[in-house]
């Protein structure tokens, strides 16, 4: 049995065909910015394209890491957006270690997912290494070598956790990048020798894996004694900002040839 309006109902129901038909066409005309949607329904960026139009970038690293990204932020404020890992107090998180990254990593990026709607970054520039490399003693915490029990991670275990680090960034990026560790002897709890060698341990696997390495180590080497505080692996305000032109710049160049190799091959 059909259902028959009323010459005083056509009016309304006119309108409400049309207010249906507007709805549906500002729903095709308005995706998401800049983002696709995955197999989970997940927004993602596009190729190259993040928050209007710039590149993501996933920054992980301890504290020396935390203190250059705010350079990095700055200097590609108009072509990155520079994700973190935040802590509960809503603080940009130390990743401490290789192996508490291994341990950690796939909640961080949940968390990140959560927070950004995003899984998937452009590049992921990362760094571990002095809380590898630091001497523990019986309770537990850093000390001097001579009282030391063991390293924090030893040079295979570093080894290992690179490598497995590396395979899931692979996952989560389209181009990984290293920066080695930076020189610097913290109240006898580390030695300069300790990071060479674990630098030679990381860059070797990087060579071998085809990874790029940034070499923060070299590039603040000869300016430790103006640049870095006395006795201690932390940098001043200078220093920190030598190193995140650095990585700026290493980053910026990393997705120039993206751009570059997508257009030759007429991505």
């Amino acid at each position: 049995m059909g259902f028959r309006y009323g010459v005083k109902a056509w009016p309304w129901l006119a309108a409400t065909v049309l207010t249906s038909v507007l709805i549906g066409l500002l729903g095709l005309l308005a995706p998401s910015a800049n983002a696709r949607a995955t197999d989970d329904g997940m927004p993602r960026p596009d190729s190259g394209k993040g928050v209007h139009g710039r590149a993501r970038v996933l920054m992980l690293g301890d504290s020396i890491s935390l203190g250059y990204t705010p350079v990095v932020k700055r200097l590609l404020a108009d072509r990155v957006v520079v994700d973190r890992i935040f802590g509960k107090d809503g603080k940009p998180l130390n990743n401490l270690s290789s192996l508490v990254a291994r341990a950690k990593l796939d909640r961080w990026i949940e968390e990140i997912k959560r927070r950004e709607s995003i899984d998937h970054w452009d590049i992921i520039y990362f760094n571990f290494g002095l809380h590898d490399l630091m001497f523990i003693g019986a309770r537990g915490v850093a000390v001097p070598r001579s009282r030391a029990e063991k390293q924090a991670v030893p040079p295979w275990r570093y080894e290992q956790n690179l490598r497995w680090l590396l395979g899931r960034f692979g996952e989560l990026a389209a181009k990984t990048i290293f920066a080695t560790t930076t020189p610097g002897i913290e109240a006898g709890k580390m030695d300069e020798d300790q990071v060479e060698l674990y630098n030679f341990v990381a860059k070797r696997l990087m060579r071998r894996a085809g990874i790029e390495v940034d070499d923060l180590f070299a590039a603040i080497r000869p300016k430790t004694k103006e640049l870095q505080h006395p006795g201690d692996v932390h940098f001043g305000k200078a220093g920190y900002e030598l190193l995140g032109r650095r990585v700026a710049a290493t980053i910026d160049a990393a997705l120039t040839e993206a751009e570059t190799e997508s257009r030759d091959s007429g991505g």
